[in-house]
């Protein structure tokens, strides 16, 4: 029992801190940037966070219909091969169906026959398989042509889904032309995702288009690299929901230790002697601690991953460490058993 009262805080901070650090499976974490049914085929796409070593993301052209994909189409496999590859980079992905496939940064493998249709085609991307949660998903028409749907996939037309009709229903070639630099990752989502005149230029006739002079051609104009600008407290609403969990879990804490005085004493008001019994002699020891194993997991977390601390960080960590290492010490608190 005294190794659970010592050490379970710190370590379900580091599960639950980790966790929150270092996952990567969100919708808008990434973007179609380009789209190429000629030639040999490609796709391109933005990272607006920080991709580690190791990560895989799949590329699917078959068809989901709200519960699973149907089959019949290629599916292809990304894996970053290399360090970390910086928010805003834009990975090229070609010669999707002429047997010598390549990739601009990590490497691939496909499985089936990828071949992307110039009418009435869906891509997605997705983690795990079966997916576990969807990145991204480009249409070169829209997604009821394509005989798909976004049904569970927590991605949404005009942000995190893109329907081409709007400037090219059933575009062969298709580049987005807006901005890449000055807009935080919603504000390129949301150009990205309203195709218009001023953010996607196309081609759409017979014949290998991608490779024309024409503009847009593949991979020649796919945009650059984007820059991304931070928002000033970009994990604000997480660290309320972290903070608010913890106040509940101190709460529920605290109504255990009445039902106990309340079997000892018979008087829940006995715990009020108790909780002010605590001593900075027992409290700020735990106070360190905790402090320690955020800065320690902050500090794995940018040299590791590349995370960037946001100004709602240090604020975050002062005042759950504080909730943390209270409620650690009202719970091995001596008197209060």
């Amino acid at each position: 029992m005294k190794f659970n009262k010592l050490y379970f805080p710190p370590l379900l901070l580091i599960f639950i801190f980790s966790a929150s650090l270092f996952a990567q499976t969100n919708p808008g974490e990434i973007a179609f940037v380009a789209y190429n049914a000629d030639g040999t085929d490609g796709f391109a796409i933005v990272t607006f966070v920080d991709i580690p070593n190791g990560a895989e993301i799949i590329f699917n052209e078959n068809e989901w219909d709200g519960t699973v994909f149907n089959t019949g189409e290629g599916v292809i496999t990304w894996t970053n091969t290399g360090g970390i590859i910086a928010e805003g980079t834009v990975i090229v992905f070609e010669n999707l169906s002429g047997g010598s496939s390549s990739v601009s940064h990590g490497s691939i493998s496909t499985s089936g026959s990828f071949n992307l249709n110039v009418s009435g085609e869906a891509l997605y991307a997705h983690v795990g398989s079966p997916p576990t949660s969807f990145l991204a998903a480009i249409a070169n028409n829209d997604f009821t042509a394509a005989g798909a749907s976004l049904t569970g996939t927590g991605l949404t037309v005009g942000s995190t889904a893109i329907e081409l009709d709007a400037v090219d229903a059933d575009a062969d070639v298709a580049v987005y032309i807006g901005a890449n630099s000055g807009l935080s990752a919603a504000g390129y989502l949301a150009l990205i995702g309203t195709p218009s005149a001023a953010t996607w230029d196309t081609q759409d006739a017979s014949g290998d288009q991608s490779q024309d002079a024409t503009f847009p051609d593949f991979p020649d104009d796919v945009p650059g690299n984007f820059t991304i600008s931070s928002a000033a407290v970009p994990t604000l609403s997480e660290w309320g929901m972290i903070i608010m969990a913890l106040l509940m879990g101190l709460m529920a804490m605290m109504a255990m230790q009445a039902q106990t005085a309340v079997q000892h004493t018979g008087n829940a008001l006995s715990l009020v002697p108790a909780m002010i019994s605590i001593s900075r002699k027992t409290f700020l020891p735990k106070l360190g601690i905790t402090y320690a194993v955020l800065i320690v997991i902050f500090l794995m977390a940018m040299l590791l991953f590349g995370y960037e601390l946001t100004a709602a960080d240090p604020w975050g960590v002062l005042i759950s460490g504080g909730i943390i290492a209270f409620g650690w010490t009202l719970g091995t608190n001596q008197d209060m058993s």
